[in-house]
């Protein structure tokens, strides 16, 4: 993920949920997805990976082409459960929170060619800065699927022999 208004945020609820959190600016280089996978395969238990991203034509591919590169490596590996989910910034987040789209000003023609499909683009930055709320909320929603509140309780549980 790029860095973004929310930042501190995400730095600060990956470690409330005990969860790693890598930023990053542009596609994720191979570099980035082999270290991934080396860390998932060092834990050795499934790993889900939320990206955050512009809503733009380079923006989105790069969840599937990160997914392809760690997919890639990780095929060596046998049993390796990652699954990489798009979790911010769609286009449908943008049309339902009414984002203000901006206009292509480069000759990149995958971005132009993104920009003359869904009418603009939209930085992740710029959605944050004005919905930070909404974006709380997606990512919230997402780690709470993989995470269990009450683990201490059971934890104490347990070694209490209740």
């Amino acid at each position: 993920m790029k860095k973004v208004v929310g930042d501190n945020f995400l730095t600060t609820l990956a470690r409330q949920y005990h969860a790693n959190y890598q930023q990053g600016q542009g596609q994720m280089s191979l570099s980035i997805a082999v270290d991934v996978a080396e860390r998932i395969k060092k834990a050795g238990k499934p790993a889900r990976i939320l990206y955050f991203c512009d809503c733009d034509g380079q923006g989105y591919t790069m969840p599937a082409v990160f997914a392809r590169k760690l997919e890639f490596y990780l095929r060596r590996e046998t049993g390796m459960d990652a699954q990489v989910k798009h979790v911010a910034l769609t286009n449908e987040q943008v049309a339902q929170y009414h984002s203000p789209r901006g206009l292509n000003t480069t000759n990149n023609k995958t971005q132009q060619q993104f920009s003359d499909e869904y009418s603009g683009f939209v930085e992740l930055d710029a959605f944050v800065g004005k919905h930070m709320h909404v974006f709380r909320q997606l990512v919230t929603d997402e780690l709470d699927r993989f995470y269990d509140h009450d683990l201490d309780t059971h934890v104490w549980k347990y070694e209490s022999g209740l």
